[in-house]
């Protein structure tokens, strides 16, 4: 029986084996571990793809998130507004960072922050929003903006999901004060371990940020700054300066492969994710989401037949058992609760070729007519 994973590393990472080798070999020969030629080199390519000034490179996407709030002097006292709709490491940020996060329900259609409703919830106490870019899909960055210049807010986008992503020809990440990316091996943009970015237009917050992200340091064992040990490291940099030059084609794969399935799936009774055309948006699936009433019938079923599917995320933030002391209770955020218990992510990355599709749609079909 043919296996088909909900996301092939293995294969990603042969269709670019040479290449990498072989920088890894310079890298070792020539390179410093840390904080080397090759990891400047990928901070300068990261900021050129994203149309901004500056690039950080940090120890994964979370520390991105985190070292983000810190120098832009979010802590105590201080609310961020954010999605109950996303990765645990979103929130467990702005609580290490030592400030309140405050959740707001997601857009049905679109699974994202509802950006509809979200003046409801900025107080005085409000200093940052973070958009989450889930699944690679775009989160209205332009309305959100109107916000954040009429309240004097800070935007920090969590673009951990969505390397490429775009609206109107902007790159989301581009955005905000600032925009943090993950390379975890899953991501869009993978390395093989874990790295992340910190992207900004601001001179200022690179400068502290490079300052910070490496115990405080400005010159050899000088420390004018608290700091962290947060680095990218000199060979996930190599290997990720290769995988930029295939982001854009792997992307178009990806979304070629979400507009078959909206296709073949249209006749069944799933929400399905949009394609993002309106208005300029341009998601770049990271995960390809669909909605149904009986998803653990149906997963356990394509898996019966080995097709691997996901839960991207079975339980809201708000109601996840280490944030209980923030007192949110059940029934709170309808919508992030109802995504939460039907949506099934099913494979989607560059390696699924025509034959993988039409395999998984078809045991859907099955599945579906024996119910």
């Amino acid at each position: 029986m043919r296996t088909i994973y909900l996301i092939d590393t293995k294969t990603q990472f042969k269709e670019l084996k040479n290449e990498i080798m072989k920088t890894l070999v310079d890298v070792i020969e020539n390179d410093r571990y840390i904080l080397g030629k090759a990891l400047e080199k990928f901070e300068n390519d990261f900021a050129r793809f994203n149309n901004v000034k500056h690039a950080i490179g940090v120890a994964s996407g979370t520390d991105a998130l985190f070292l983000s709030l810190k120098c832009l002097g979010i802590g105590s006292g201080d609310e961020v507004i954010t999605t109950p709709l996303t990765h645990i490491s979103t929130v467990f940020s702005i609580l290490q960072a030592g400030a309140k996060p405050i959740f707001v329900d997601v857009d049905p259609d679109t699974f994202l922050l509802d950006t509809k409703v979200i003046e409801n919830y900025i107080t005085k106490k409000t200093k940052a929003i973070i958009p989450v870019h889930l699944y690679g899909f775009p989160v209205n960055m332009p309305t959100l903006m109107q916000f954040a210049k009429k309240y004097n807010l800070l935007i920090v986008e969590d673009a951990c999901q969505a390397h490429g992503a775009r609206i109107a020809g902007r790159n989301v990440g581009a955005w905000g004060d600032v925009g943090v990316f993950s390379f975890y091996p899953t991501k869009n943009l993978a390395a093989i371990g874990d790295g992340g970015m910190i992207i900004t237009d601001n001179t200022e917050i690179s400068k502290m940020l490079q300052i910070i992200r490496n115990f405080g340091q400005t010159d050899p064992y000088y420390h004018p700054k608290f700091g962290y040990n947060s680095r990218l490291d000199t060979i996930q940099a190599a290997v990720l300066k290769i995988g930029l030059n295939y982001l854009e084609k792997r992307n178009k794969k990806r979304r070629t492969i979400a507009s078959i399935y909206n296709k073949l799936l249209s006749a069944f009774p799933v929400k399905l994710p949009h394609l993002g055309s309106e208005e300029g948006y341009y998601p770049v699936f990271n995960l390809y989401p669909i909605l149904i009433t009986k998803r653990d019938g149906l997963a356990k079923y394509l898996w019966k037949h080995g097709v691997q599917t996901g839960k991207h995320y079975p339980i809201p933030l708000h109601l996840q058992p280490s944030l209980k002391e923030l007192g949110y209770k059940k029934g709170e955020f309808p919508k992030a609760e109802k995504i939460s218990s039907q949506v099934l992510t099913l494979p989607i990355h560059p390696q699924l070729n025509d034959s993988d599709i039409s395999y998984i749609t078809a045991k859907i079909s099955s599945w579906f007519k024996t119910k």
